[in-house]
């Protein structure tokens, strides 16, 4: 599974139609309009990424023989590098706008996921050396923090963008509560209460 996927989902879509379904009384129990948006907000917001130090997953071992190769005395050899992160582990399956590492990470998966993070992997194979298993690893570590930065980047812009559309939001549902409050209070037929269900 690769860790990016093809295109950034339309998450102010998806969040704003959750909201059309939002029980309107609900906002009457909380404080102000203020913070019911930053209680909508941070519930819905995606934790942003904080990336860890590079570790090898065991020692450097013989690869495999590749049936596709011819046999050689001198075979590859493999070692995978993990790198645990913190955050929304659906972040990183996202294409940042500027996309330059793309091709270098696609090869990295998420493994132990949670909602709190997880950790990245890549398997390196070839004729490896400790220079080489270094430079990747520095390398991989460069690529996640840019490319968690750039995302991060976006999480920030989404939510600057996603508050007065939050807080338009809830002063209009406030108002169409309200509304029906006040039809309610203005009828002069009567309304039969529904019976308490045991």
């Amino acid at each position: 599974m690769a860790v990016f996927a093809p295109k950034f989902p339309d998450q102010h879509f998806r969040l704003l139609t959750e909201l059309a379904k939002y029980d309107s009384t609900r906002l009457e129990q909380v404080p102000s309009v203020n913070d019911a948006v930053e209680q909508i907000i941070q519930r819905r917001l995606p934790q942003k990424l904080v990336i860890g130090e590079v570790a090898l997953d065991g020692p450097v071992r013989e690869a495999p023989p590749d049936p596709g190769r011819p046999l050689s005395p001198t075979p590859d050899r493999m070692v995978t590098l993990l790198v645990p992160f913190q955050g929304d582990p659906e972040l990183l399956r996202l294409v940042p706008q500027s996309r330059p590492m793309y091709t270098d990470l696609e090869r990295v998966e998420i493994r132990d996921e949670s909602a709190a993070g997880g950790q990245l992997q890549l398997r390196l194979t070839g004729q490896l050396t400790t220079q080489q298993i270094d430079d990747s690893s520095q390398n991989l570590l460069r690529l996640l923090n840019d490319a968690a930065a750039q995302i991060n980047r976006q999480v920030d812009g989404f939510e600057a963008n996603l508050r007065p559309q939050v807080n338009q939001w809830v002063r209009e549902r406030l108002a169409a509560h309200d509304t029906v409050d006040s039809i309610n209070a203005e009828l002069t037929i009567p309304i039969f209460a529904a019976p308490d269900q045991e």
